[in-house]
């Protein structure tokens, strides 16, 4: 299945484990924190793709190295 995951929304999939993660918070078993780091790291990921790719999403397939330097200095 991991050849699927390429095809899938980095935001979408993020947001996918931010939920989990939530219900993991409300068990007790991971720190509030932790996931409103989560969160926050969600919503740059979300606003920097759409400034500068003018997208809503992305698929995982064109995560670049190029990518990843962009959104780090974008941080």
């Amino acid at each position: 299945m991991v050849l699927g995951v390429m095809y899938d929304a980095i935001p979408k999939v993020f947001n996918d484990q931010n939920e989990n993660f939530k219900k993991l918070v409300e068990k007790g078993e991971h720190a509030q924190s932790t996931y409103n780091k989560y969160t926050t790291v969600y919503n740059h990921l979300a606003t920097f793709i759409k400034e500068c790719y003018h997208h809503d999403d992305m698929a995982f397939r064109k995560l670049t190295a190029d990518f990843i330097r962009e959104f780090d200095f974008y941080l």
